[in-house]
C-alpha cells in the first residue's frame, strides 16, 4: 500500500525497532507489549487485544484505535477521501511489490483466504486490506478467514489457544524483555550475532521493497527465510536452552560499522569459537 502510494518502506531504522517492554503505538487504552514466555495470560492479555475484532464499521478515531479494524477502517476512509483529491494511484510502483509469486505459501495456508495482491488502485487497496482483515481479527464474531471455514482468524486461534481447546506445549524458560547487557557473560556474543542477524533481516526486507527484476527480489526473498530460519531460530534456541531461564533473544537494533555481512561473518567467528555446537549454524553466513 506504501509503496503504492509514492511512500517509502523503512525498516533498518533503530527509531522504527520497537524496544521491550513498550507501549504499542496509537493503541487506547495503553497496551504494554513484552517479550516474555508463552502462557494463556499472554495470549489473552497481549496478542487477543491486539487481534481484537471491531464492529462493523465502527468509526475510527484520529490516532487512537481500540482495535485493528478501527484502525484498517481509518486506512480506507483515508485512501478513497485521497484518492479523490489527488489520484493517489496514477504511479502505483508495482515494480517495488511482493506480488502472489514471492513466497511460498504457509502450510496452513487456506488459498481462498487471500494471499498478496499488487496494488495499483483504490479498488484493489481496499481489496488489499480486507484480506489483512479477514486473516487477522475478522468483523465481529466471524471466526472464520475463507468461505469454505477451513481457516480461522489470527483471533479466534489465540482464543483457542487461551481457553485450552489448542495446547500450548511446552515453553523455554526465560527473562522477561531481556537486554544485551543483561545476558550470562558466556552468551553474549550469541544474543550479539541474532541481534545483528535481526538488524540485518530488516535492511533485506528495505531492499527487497526497491525497484528490482523478480529473480533478485526472489533472492532477497529466499535470504529473508534463510535468515530466520537457519540462523535467527537457532541461535534463539541456543539462549534458551543453554542460559537456565536467564537468557533469550533481546531483538535489539545493532549498528552495523561497515560492510554488514563481513561484520555478521565475523561475529560468527567469536560464536563458533565460543561454542562448538552453533559452528554449523554460523557457516550460513558465509553464504551472505
Amino acid at each position: 500500500l506504501l509503496v503504492a502510494v509514492g511512500g517509502e518502506p523503512t525498516f533498518h531504522d533503530r527509531s522504527m525497532v520497537p524496544e521491550y517492554p513498550g507501549l504499542l503505538p496509537h493503541h487506547v487504552p495503553d497496551l504494554t507489549v513484552d517479550l516474555a514466555p508463552l502462557s494463556a495470560e499472554v495470549i489473552r492479555n497481549v496478542f487477543a487485544v491486539i487481534e481484537q475484532p471491531g464492529e462493523h464499521e465502527a468509526p475510527p478515531e484520529p490516532d487512537a484505535f481500540e482495535t485493528l479494524g478501527q484502525f484498517y477502517h481509518a486506512l480506507e476512509e483515508a485512501l478513497v477521501r485521497l484518492d479523490d483529491d489527488h489520484d493517489l494511484f496514477a504511479a502505483p510502483a508495482t515494480d517495488r511489490q511482493l506480488g502472489p509469486n514471492a513466497y511460498a505459501p504457509v502450510k496452513f495456508d487456506a488459498a481462498e483466504s487471500g494471499g498478496l495482491l499488487i496494488v495499483h488502485s483504490l479498488a484493489t487497496a481496499i481489496d488489499a486490506l480486507e484480506i489483512v482483515i479477514h486473516q487477522g481479527e475478522g468483523l465481529s464474531d466471524d471466526r472464520w478467514t475463507d468461505p469454505s471455514h477451513q481457516e480461522l482468524t489470527h483471533y479466534a486461534k489465540f482464543l483457542a489457544m487461551a481457553d485450552g481447546e489448542v495446547p500450548i506445549g511446552a515453553v523455554f524458560d526465560a527473562p522477561l524483555s531481556p537486554k544485551l547487557v543483561d545476558i550470562p557473560s558466556g552468551l553474549q556474543s550469541v544474543a550479539r550475532l541474532f541481534n545483528a542477524v535481526y538488524t540485518y533481516l530488516l535492511a533485506v526486507m528495505d531492499d527487497a521493497y526497491r525497484p528490482l527484476d523478480p529473480d533478485h527480489r526472489d533472492a532477497l526473498v529466499g535470504t529473508m527465510y534463510g535468515l530466520m530460519e537457519a540462523l535467527m531460530r537457532p541461535l534463539a534456541r541456543y539462549l534458551f536452552t543453554e542460559g537456565d531461564g536467564r537468557a533469550g533473544p533481546t531483538f535489539e537494533f545493532h549498528a552495523f560499522e561497515s560492510d554488514a555481512p563481513a561484520e555478521l561473518r565475523a561475529l560468527g567467528e567469536v560464536v563458533g569459537a565460543e561454542h562448538a555446537s552453533l559452528r554449523p549454524v554460523v557457516e550460513h553466513l558465509s553464504r551472505l
